[in-house]
């Protein structure tokens, strides 16, 4: 849009031109013309350049908002990583399973030779999927204890890459197998429940001892090549020169042959044991959690990023630490997207192969310039512009920058719009001037003159003249309100009767009372009525013609008021009261009842005007809502006993009797193992019994669930323990236990906290996306208090297009029908905190 000063320039020949026309009509068209397209062009110009700037700031508010956002919970993520890191290395478990693990490794048996072509022709098989120019023979461990644990647990492994954690057993690997089928299980759930993408265990020599996923390094020597110039080899020796305990070191992201050319970064701690260093626990980080974390699940138009908004990470080199929003919505059209801007096609093939295009796309040549805080515009790896705040993030051994960006075209689209608006209205309101000039100029004059003439007799009081003015502009307006004046003066000659028959029609009790502004109160309460309509007649049971001339003390009891006539004395209104008047037969009736004094002006009697509404019905209703309030408080507590019944019932079925059952099918197996002569079968048959034992411990599980049996048997502190531990196995977060000696309590407070814990913690394990979790349970006075808290993602409790939910919505009501309180405090992206209190037993 150009600006008002060059449009202003260009049409002061226009102005100009006003001084040659001699005709008036001339004159104000172009005037009208001139005039209205100098404020438009001034305006229009003022709003874009307002509204650009404007909203410039707000995408640079909002993006550094979400540069900052993200930058915490990256930092947050790794903090976390270090401590989960430096808890499992110092764990009695990792220890031990270190220590044994070591101590099997010397009684792996050798290799056959078909064995050991096996497990070469599977090195070659990898090799022809892996995009590297390395030799197969280099990486084939040299070891043959480590050929042998290649073997049983990769080559002959009976589940395809990327799954082979989940065999745990193998009879052939000897003391190994066993150890390994010992701890696997639980290095695997922490590896599922952090999001890890491996853990490894490595002796002090180097000797990768375990792996969860089990790719090629397992059992490699990491202290030599080719392992030795890998990131693994890298964090191992880093670690393993630290000088002191409850120290970690973080390797950045560099491609990991083992894990098919994939990028990986590690987190290593050393293990310690007696104050020697016995080995080192790595942890591999996944991409996907990385990814999580910046693209806040995925959430980008939530999260305030539009079609076009993203939030990345690059390392020192320019290099990407996190994929892009458009590789990770659309991979296929973001592959032809640099496919046609001429990218190179040996990065386009690694992108494909490696399913991300972390290493692989240099997004900066240089980063020094986002060593600070950053803000501007810029240009994006495909050319197109953006708007982009960066930010240096403080993770120990990571030189990193966050950055944040979405298109200009898009952040800048509603200005657009708006320039498109202001000209196409410019044009149309241009052309409306020059109308409205052309209409004024032919029908001023006669109009005018009409319009005087009229307030001419107006003025000598002859209210019966009208203008028959017709136009549909601004004189036909001022005719038009000339004219309703005129009417509307014609009338007030007639007031009096008016306003006595709205007072007649209407339908709450309306009357005056004479008094003087001076009056006390008590000179209220002896104060005459001097206007009623009937429908004040009616309440009051007096006649209208009696009515007039009653005390207002008569109908109202002093005692009950005199504290709404002093409020009326002191501030001059009484706003609506619910209250009661006497009527002439002695009965009360209720009412809303509302009063103020008459403004005082000359020649005008003073005195209070009083409205009354009979509310004997909506007592009624109100009396009848509450007890059918009160009919649903018992029904809720009767659905909630008779639940509690359901689920002990079926809690009691399926401990009593599914269990036994399959105790006896296990028990058959068993039998059957044994007549069985084939070792195949025998070993598919010991896999049934195994499958049912896990049947059995789910569905013992699901028994305590429905109905805790701890808590008959070993009181709510044992019950409520038992759930935290239990949360955590079932792929909770870690569960913090805070219980303080309790009183005596019933059976229906302790069923009750015991079901707001459980009912909390599924939702957190469900809904919260936390990694720690704290539950405090302590005696405040004469109630327990209960508090349940995690730093999950939140929720805004005062969204309206967000109900409680089922499961919130269960525990107010238990703590409601018990007498207790329930809140929830939350916040979007701060956790949320669940209080209960409750009575130590029941009223």
């Amino acid at each position: 849009m150009s600006h008002p000063a060059g449009f202003f320039l260009a049409n002061a020949g226009l102005l100009g031109s006003l001084l040659v026309f001699r005709s008036y009509r001339t004159k104000l068209q172009v005037a009208f013309l001139f005039l209205g397209s100098l404020a438009i062009a001034i305006t229009g110009w003022e709003a874009w350049a307002g509204a650009r700037a404007a909203l410039q700031r707000a995408t640079a508010d909002r993006l550094v908002a979400i540069r900052q956002t993200r930058a915490r919970q990256i930092e947050r993520y790794f903090e976390d990583l270090l401590n989960h890191v430096l808890a499992l290395s110092s764990d009695e478990s990792t220890i031990g399973a270190l220590e044994e693990f070591e101590q099997a490794w010397k009684t792996l048996p050798p290799l056959s030779e078909a064995a050991d072509s096996a497990l070469q022709a599977y090195y070659r098989e990898f090799f022809r999927t892996v995009p590297s120019d390395e030799k197969v023979a280099d990486w084939i461990p040299r070891e043959a204890a480590a050929r042998s644990l290649q073997y049983f647990y990769i080559a002959q492994n009976p589940y395809p890459p990327g799954t082979k954690d989940r065999l745990l057993e193998v009879p052939g690997a000897g003391r190994y197998g066993v150890i390994h089928a010992r701890y696997h299980p639980t290095l695997h759930r922490y590896q599922s429940a952090f999001g890890f993408y491996d853990i490894f265990l490595i002796d002090a020599s180097g000797r990768v001892l375990y792996t969860v996923s089990k790719e090629i390094d397992l059992g490699a020597s990491i202290g030599q090549a080719p392992y030795s110039r890998t990131g693994l080899g890298r964090v191992f020796r880093r670690a393993l020169a630290l000088p002191e305990p409850e120290q970690a070191v973080v390797e950045d992201y560099a491609r990991y042959l083992p894990s098919h050319e994939a990028p990986a970064a590690f987190v290593a701690a050393p293990v310690w044991r007696g104050g020697e260093k016995i080995g080192v626990l790595a942890i591999q980080i996944s991409i996907a959690e990385i990814n999580r974390v910046m693209t806040g699940n995925q959430h980008w138009k939530e999260e305030g990023l539009g079609e076009t908004g993203q939030a990345y990470i690059v390392g020192s080199e320019g290099a990407l630490r996190s994929d892009f929003r458009q590789y990770i919505e659309k991979p296929e059209d973001f592959v032809k997207a640099l496919r046609e801007a001429q990218f190179d096609r040996g990065w386009i093939a690694r992108i494909q192969a490696n399913r991300t295009a972390v290493l692989v796309l240099r997004i900066f040549d240089a980063v020094n310039e986002l060593r600070e805080p950053w803000f501007g515009e810029a240009k994006n790896l495909l050319g197109a512009k953006v708007l982009r705040a960066s930010t240096p993030l403080a993770v120990a051994g990571l030189d990193w920058t966050l950055v944040a960006e979405i298109n200009v075209a898009e952040a800048f689209a509603p200005v657009d719009d708006l320039r498109k608006s202001i000209l196409g209205y410019g044009i149309l309101v241009a052309g409306a001037f020059f109308l409205a000039a052309s209409a004024l100029a032919r029908r001023v004059t006669q109009p005018v003159l009409q319009l005087t003439e009229s307030a001419r007799r107006m003025g000598a009081r002859d209210f019966r003249a009208r203008t028959s003015v017709a136009a549909d502009d601004e004189l036909g307006q001022l005719a038009a309100t000339l004219n309703q004046m005129a009417e509307d003066l014609e009338k007030t000659t007639v007031s009096k009767e008016e306003v006595d028959r709205i007072l007649s029609s209407l339908i709450n009790a309306v009357f005056v009372v004479e008094v003087e502004l001076a009056a006390t109160v008590d000179e209220l309460f002896r104060s005459p009525i001097r206007e009623a309509n009937p429908a004040a007649s009616a309440l009051l049971g007096v006649a209208p013609e009696v009515l007039r001339g009653k005390l207002l003390g008569e109908f109202l009891p002093e005692a009950d008021w005199r504290p709404h006539l002093e409020q009326l004395y002191h501030e001059r209104r009484l706003a609506t009261v619910e209250a009661a008047l006497r009527r002439s037969d002695g009965s009360q009736v209720p009412v809303f009842f509302t009063a103020s004094y008459l403004s005082a002006e000359p020649n005008r009697r003073p005195g209070i005007v009083c409205a009354a509404q009979d509310i004997t019905e909506y007592r009624k209703a109100t009396l009848a809502l509450q007890d059918k309030q009160r009919e649903l408080e018992r029904l809720a507590g009767r659905l909630l006993a008779a639940q509690e019944e359901e689920r002990k019932r079926v809690a009691r079925e399926l401990h009593d009797d599914i269990t036994q059952r399959l105790a006896a099918v296990a028990i058959d197996l068993g039998r059957l193992q044994t007549a069985v002569g084939d070792e195949q079968m025998r070993r598919n048959l010991e896999a049934l019994k195994q499958t049912l034992a896990r049947i059995s411990t789910d569905v013992h599980g699901l028994s305590r669930r429905l109905h805790p049996s701890w808590l008959d048997d070993l009181g709510l502190a044992a019950a409520i323990a038992a759930e935290c531990r239990s949360s955590f196995e079932r792929g909770g977060p870690p569960v913090d236990l805070e219980m303080e000696e309790l009183p005596e309590m019933s059976k229906e407070v302790e069923l009750t906290l015991y079901r707001v814990v459980q009912e909390g913690l599924r939702n957190i394990t469900k809904h919260a996306q936390a990694g720690q979790a704290w539950v405090s349970l302590r005696r405040v006075g004469d109630r327990i208090r209960l508090e349940i808290r995690d730093d999950g993602s939140g929720f805004d409790p005062e969204r309206r297009d967000r109900g409680p939910g089922l499961g919130l919505a269960s525990m107010e009501e238990r703590a409601r029908l018990l007498g207790g309180i329930f809140h929830v405090h939350s916040k979007p992206g701060e956790g949320t905190s669940l209080v209960v209190e409750l009575p130590a037993r029941r009223a």
